[in-house]
Parts: C-alpha cells; sequence; structure tokens
C-alpha cells in the first residue's frame, strides 16, 4: 500500500536530450535512460503535461533518434552490452507522447546514434552499421526503411558508405532529407601528423539506393559532434575543430561552416570562427541557417548561436556552471530550444523559445523540462500500539537532501493522514531516519547537512498521535543514530566528534541530558530496550585495502540505565574468525537478541547471525567467539529490521540477487533459533532501506521503498506499507502488489 503520493520534482541523474521533433505545431523533447522518456511543448513554450516515461525497456538505452513522420513520432535506438546482443531498435509515439506501437527491433548485432535517422514525410530512413570481426578495416553500414506510420518496410539497404571505421571517428553516419531524398553524412580521418578529418555525403533515394557519387569536403582537423540540416534547396554542416595552434601550445576550438549543393556536387566552406567548446550543429529556420553550439568550462557555459553570413556569435542562454548538449527545433514559426545543466550532482533540461534569429529569447527564462516526481527513500515505522508513523526523506533532485515528511498510518493499514506533513526541510536521502514511540509521542531523529560535503547534524522532534510536530532539537555533529524507548526514557545513541555518545529524553520528547553520556569507542550504534534499560552494541575495527581482508570486525556492546548509568567496560559480542558487521539490537521484554552479517569472502560461508545477551550484561549460553545462532546463510544483506515481542523477534532483510530482488522475513523464537523464512519477492528493485513495526494483536508492519516506472508517478521510488498476518476489519485499502 502506498504511504503517499509523490510531488512533482525534477528528474534525478544526469538527463540530457537527445532529440528535438515537431508535428508543425508543438515539439516532442526526448532523452534515454531506462526507456525513452518525452516531454510535449506546446507551441507557446509551455510543457502540456509533466514528461513521462513513454517506452519502458529492460536495460538502459542510448544513442536516440526522433522523427516526425507525418503520422507519428518514429523513435530509434541502441540496447544491448556485449558484442553479439547489440541491437537497433524502433518504437512509434502518438502526438501527446504515448507509445503507439511497441519497440521492434531493427537489426541484431547492430549499432546507430543520434542523429541518424530523417523522414520526408512519406519514408523514414535509419542508419546503422553492423561491424565485422575484431581488427577488420571496414564495417557495412546499412539503412532502414519505415513508411509514413512508422512500420518497417525494408532492412539492411547496404549504404555505400566507406571508411567509416577506418580508425573509429565514426561508427554511424547522419542522415537529413530534403523533403525528397535523403543524405548520408559521415567522416573519414587519417594522421598528418595531426588526427585530420574529412566528410563526406551521399544522396540516397527514398528507396535506399544511392544517387551518384559521395561528395567529398575540405579537409579539417580533429572535430566533435557535427550537425547537419538542409533549407533553401541546400544543406549545411557545422562542426568545431580542434586547431593546433603548435607544437606544446594548445588548442583553440574553431566553427566550422559547410554549404552543399546535392545536385552540383560543390561544397562551401564559411571563415573558420574562434570559440570554444567541442560540439556543433545547425538549424533552418525558414530562411537561413543557424549554427548553434555550447561554449564551456568547469565553472561556465555558453549558448551561442551564429547565422551563417554572419561573423559575430550571439549569447543566447550562459550560466555560472556546466552546460550540455544544445538541441534546436523549428516548427515554421518558433525556434525552440532545450539543454542540460549541470545542478548539484545530477543534470537538468531545460528549455526556451528563441526570437526567429535565435539571437535572444522569447521566453521571459528558460523553464524546466526534465520534471518528474520525488523520490520517496529510507522509509522508517514506528508504532505506539494504536496507530503507527511513517517518516521517510523526500528526495527532490537536490544534492544529497530532501524534505523530511510523515504520514500517520491506521493499523488496518489504511492512510490517516491522505497529505504528507513536515518534518524538516532538509535531511540527508543515504540515511534512515530513526522513529520511535516513547510511551506518549513519538521521537523523530535525522541527519541534517550543515555544509554541502561537510559533517552533519543530529536533530530530534516529537512527533505528537494527533499529527502534531513539536520544538527541533539540535543535539551535535554526528551520524549513524539509533534510539529505542523504555517505560521512562528513549535513548538515542550516535557517533559524535568524541566516540560512541547517548542523549536521553522523556516520554513526552524532552531532552533530559545537557551534556551526553560516553558511552564506548565505536561506530554504527544499535539500540535496544527491555522496557526498563537498554542495551547498546557497536562495531570496532576496519577492513584494510588488503583482499581477502584481515579479521578486523568485531562486535561489542554496554548496557545503559534509564538513569543514564553505563557499564564500565564493553562485552565482547561477536569477534568470531570473519568480521563480524552489526545490523540490529532488539528485546524480548527481557533480554536482548545482537543481529550481524558473518562476512566472508566466500559466498557460501556468509551468513546472518545472532547473539542473545541476557540484562545481566552476560552472553547468554556461547562464547564471543562461536559462531552463533545462524538466521540465514549464504546472504549479506545491506540492511535488516528487527522488531520483537515476549514469544520471539521478527528479523528483515533485502536480498538482491539479479534480477530478483527479494524482501525476506524470519520468525526466530526468543534465542535467535529460526523458523522458516518467508520469501517476499518483487520483479522490480527494491531499496535496501525497510523497517518493521509490530503493535500488539495486530499484524507485522513491513516499510520499505522500491523503484516504480509505470502507472501514474513513473520514474521514481515510492514508500509502501505492507501487513503480515491476520488482518484486522474494517481495512479500507487493498493491497497494491
Amino acid at each position: 500500500m502506498p504511504v503517499a503520493d509523490p510531488s512533482p520534482a525534477p528528474q534525478v541523474g544526469a538527463q540530457r536530450p537527445d532529440a528535438v521533433a515537431t508535428d508543425g505545431n508543438d515539439f516532442l523533447v526526448a532523452w534515454a535512460g531506462c526507456g525513452v522518456n518525452v516531454g510535449i511543448v506546446k507551441a507557446d513554450g509551455k510543457l502540456a503535461s509533466l514528461p513521462r516515461l513513454a517506452i519502458a525497456r529492460p536495460e538502459t538505452i542510448r544513442n536516440l533518434s526522433v522523427c516526425w513522420t507525418g503520422a507519428v513520432y518514429l523513435a530509434t535506438w541502441g540496447e544491448g552490452s556485449s558484442s553479439d546482443e547489440v541491437k537497433v531498435v524502433a518504437a512509434t509515439l502518438s502526438r501527446d507522447g504515448t507509445m503507439a506501437s511497441a519497440p521492434q527491433i531493427v537489426a541484431k548485432p547492430a549499432f546507430t546514434q543520434s542523429g541518424a535517422l530523417a523522414s520526408n514525410g512519406r519514408r523514414a530512413l535509419l542508419a546503422y552499421t553492423r561491424l565485422g570481426p575484431i581488427g577488420a578495416p571496414s564495417a557495412d553500414v546499412d539503412g532502414a526503411l519505415f513508411d509514413a506510420n512508422g512500420a518497417l518496410i525494408k532492412v539492411d539497404a547496404l549504404l555505400p558508405v566507406t571508411g567509416i571505421i577506418s580508425n573509429y571517428i565514426d561508427v554511424v553516419p547522419h542522415v537529413a532529407t530534403d523533403g525528397n531524398e535523403f543524405a548520408v553524412l559521415w567522416r573519414t580521418g587519417e594522421l598528418d601528423p595531426r588526427l585530420m578529418h574529412t566528410f563526406h555525403l551521399m544522396r540516397v533515394t527514398e528507396e535506399g539506393s544511392p544517387i551518384g557519387a559521395p561528395i567529398t569536403f575540405p579537409r579539417t582537423e580533429q572535430t566533435g559532434e557535427y550537425g547537419i540540416a538542409f533549407g533553401g534547396g541546400k544543406y549545411a554542416v557545422a562542426a568545431i575543430e580542434q586547431h593546433v595552434i603548435g607544437i606544446g601550445q594548445g588548442q583553440q576550438p574553431r566553427l566550422l561552416r559547410f554549404i552543399v549543393d546535392a545536385n552540383a556536387g560543390q561544397v562551401t566552406q564559411s571563415p573558420s570562427i574562434d570559440t570554444g567548446g567541442w560540439e556543433a550543429s545547425v538549424l533552418w529556420n525558414g530562411s537561413r541557417f543557424i549554427a548553434y553550439w555550447m561554449d564551456y568550462s568547469t565553472t561556465f557555459f555558453k549558448l551561442l548561436t551564429l547565422p551563417y553570413e554572419s561573423s559575430t556569435p550571439a549569447v543566447v542562454v550562459s550560466g555560472t556552471h556546466i552546460g550540455h548538449q544544445p538541441r534546436l527545433g523549428f516548427n515554421g514559426r518558433n525556434v525552440f530550444g532545450v539543454w542540460s545543466e549541470t545542478v548539484g550532482a545530477g543534470e537538468r533540461i531545460l528549455a526556451a523559445r528563441f526570437d526567429s534569429s535565435a539571437t535572444i529569447l522569447a521566453d521571459a527564462e528558460p523553464s524546466l523540462v526534465s520534471t518528474g516526481w520525488s523520490r520517496q527513500l529510507v522509509p522508517a515505522v514506528a508504532t505506539s500500539g494504536h496507530d503507527s508513523l511513517v517518516v521517510w526523506v523526500d528526495e527532490r533532485g537536490e544534492y544529497e537532501q530532501g524534505r523530511l515528511l510523515a504520514a500517520r498510518i491506521a493499523l488496518s493499514g489504511a492512510n490517516i493522514d491522505r497529505t504528507p506533513f513536515e518534518i524538516a526541510p532538509s535531511a540527508s536521502m543515504w540515511v534512515s531516519p530513526v522513529v520511535v514511540f516513547t510511551g506518549t509521542t513519538y521521537l523523530v531523529v535525522w541527519e541534517e547537512p550543515v555544509t554541502r560535503d561537510g559533517p552533519r547534524l543530529i536533530v530530534a522532534r516529537p512527533v505528537g498521535r494527533d499529527g502534531s510536530v513539536g520544538a527541533r532539537v539540535p543535539l551535535s555533529k554526528g551520524w549513524g543514530a539509533a534510539a529505542a524507548a523504555s517505560s521512562s526514557a528513549t535513548l538515542l545513541a550516535f557517533n559524535g566528534d568524541e566516540g560512541l555518545i547517548g542523549y536521553r529524553f522523556s516520554p513526552a520528547g524532552e531532552l533530559l541530558d545537557i551534556v551526553p553520556l560516553a558511552i564506548g569507542n565505536g561506530y554504527a550504534p544499535k539500540v535496544g530496550s527491555n522496557g526498563t534499560d537498554f542495551f547498546v552494541a557497536w562495531n570496532v575495527g576496519s577492513d584494510y585495502w588488503q583482499f581477502p581482508s584481515p579479521d578486523a570486525l568485531d562486535v561489542l556492546g554496554k548496557r545503559v540505565t534509564a538513569s543514564g548509568a553505563v557499564d564500565a567496560s564493553p562485552l565482547s559480542i561477536a569477534t568470531g574468525g570473519s568480521d563480524q558487521v552489526l545490523k540490529a539490537v532488539a528485546s524480548d521484554g527481557r533480554d536482548y537478541i545482537v543481529v550481524y552479517d558473518v562476512v566472508s569472502f566466500v559466498p557460501s560461508l556468509q551468513a546472518l547471525a545472532v547473539r542473545r545477551v541476557l540484562r545481566e550484561g552476560q552472553l547468554d549460553g556461547a562464547t564471543a567467539k562461536d559462531d552463533g545462532t545462524i538466521i540465514a546463510a549464504g546472504v549479506a544483506p545491506s540492511t535488516i529490521a528487527l522488531t520483537a515481542d515476549a514469544t520471539g523477534f521478527w528479523a528483515g532483510w533485502v536480498e538482491q540477487s539479479f534480477p530478483v530482488t527479494s524482501l525476506k522475513l524470519a520468525r526466530t523464537d526468543g534465542r535467535g533459533n529460526p523458523g522458516e523464512i518467508v520469501n517476499l519477492t518483487f520483479d522490480s528493485g527494491m531499496l535496501p532501506a525497510i523497517s518493521l513495526a509490530q503493535p500488539p494483536h495486530a499484524p507485522l508492519q513491513i516499510v520499505y521503498a522500491r523503484r516504480v516506472t509505470d502507472g501514474p508517478y513513473p520514474m521514481t521510488s515510492r514508500a509502501f506499507l505492507r501487513l503480515f498476518g491476520e488482518i484486522p476489519e474494517g481495512r479500507l485499502r487493498a493491497v497494491g502488489h
């Protein structure tokens, strides 16, 4: 059951526009990822709706091209990683960006690239390359033909393109059209002693047959990605060459512009323009050719345009960060452009309309295109026995942080809060927040970024059962927070500057300790309470770079009373022959159970193990060097959740065995002896953070996050609640999966 609906937010990760196409009115922006992402921008420059994952694919796609055929948008791309699995795939999209026809394989094994597709309104030509054996001096360049509805009508039309793989300059040609025939453009290269390139253009009929001999351009120095366009009866080509100034003096990027009269077989080159950048392309705006490119460094970018008959570039957009990969389109009235800008750890696609000369913005400012849904990450749950509180980080494309949100859940699984409420505007997206019920209120703890890459501040805040949010309680800089509640106090432990420290809170969520408790030396603590006092366990040691790593990770622990007294010496819990990685601590109301990974470089020897610690501060029936009680063998999960009652414990963990991700549950007795392991398998990837809560006389509550690629909120991750056990009457919603 979804805990809450995501909210609109910038998409996460690197988003770069691969193609802009127009149906003569609106524009379609397409970019690759785990499928074909599209956004429809109206002629007025506004997004028609939030972008969507129009075509989901089982693996990451690349080299995406899109064109308008007169009836549909035709999209082509490449998939696969190994040489015998690479393939070229095609599908169609409707005007609103929804998938019109399912993906079909065009050729395999084969490569294509962005810009290798064009339509003249009756036929579309896609260029692709079938590579020969490794070391072969050439490769077969073929064409596939599609009709106006995007149906494949011909494959493997051999194009007599030569030298395309002589030194791996181009693998696939670019394709353009004059509205009747097609033009195929590619480069060859040689060392002389600089790396020199030569462009070649060949005319091709709409049946895929070559017309005449290729047209050869003047030689250039090394060029980056280039572009081709048709208008006014001629083709135009734009590229940036890296002009070698002199030995040891570096290179000067220069904009190159060519006009090609294909019928006459003539090429005219305009004077080069000193600039910056690596890639360039060209647009026909209905009356003239306009070259465009991105001049950028590590600290700024400038989107530049230049009419072919001019010599002074115009700066259309600029910024104090990095910009990449501009793509411009013309619908007969407006010039429309998209590009990517680096923001924090990701890249976002922005768009704007330009004036007809593409020298200034027609809109007030660029708008964000790569909009999606916020990601719900690292959820945690606690229960009062009457209701539960779920907290998570709502990530909105910001640098390693997001908003900390919460929602109350009834024991039936129904949402009490249909709209989540905010606990903190900033919280780390990599660390699960902590939530416990103190007996009167909920206490929520999180790590709050102080600076971009610096230490984090541990902050606590009480949240009432009525959803009221109390005062923010900043503590000290630290990491790895864990907490548990007894009948009279709640203990929060984490790593501070002086080792492991603790703070106690009252049942009302008030801070009891001005000076923190000194607990021990170690890291990554876990806390359990038997209803009266506490037990804190932690790891000591570290792994070195050697392979295999030495036995250096052990688990120790101490008792802490509700009054704040701490054992003088730590108890050795797990110090056996393998690394022991602490995962969780819980109590059955008297004694404690400590769960840890037994780590081995031999997968079959890995295990999820348990130690029982008596309330008197002793191990129960074992020594620290014994193996412990094994819950599951052959696993080393990254995250484990643990909850307990008077009769035993529930342990939950995530196992990732590609391509299946499983959530597993094990019920143990009070000593950790497991019963049957329950396997809850998902086809889509779960994220590692999970949390458990066991209300009395109600089903076990499991909270987790997993990726979502379909439905109303695609391309995100969502927090879900799942009930395990007998479901009480009055449940309001069905299980979503």
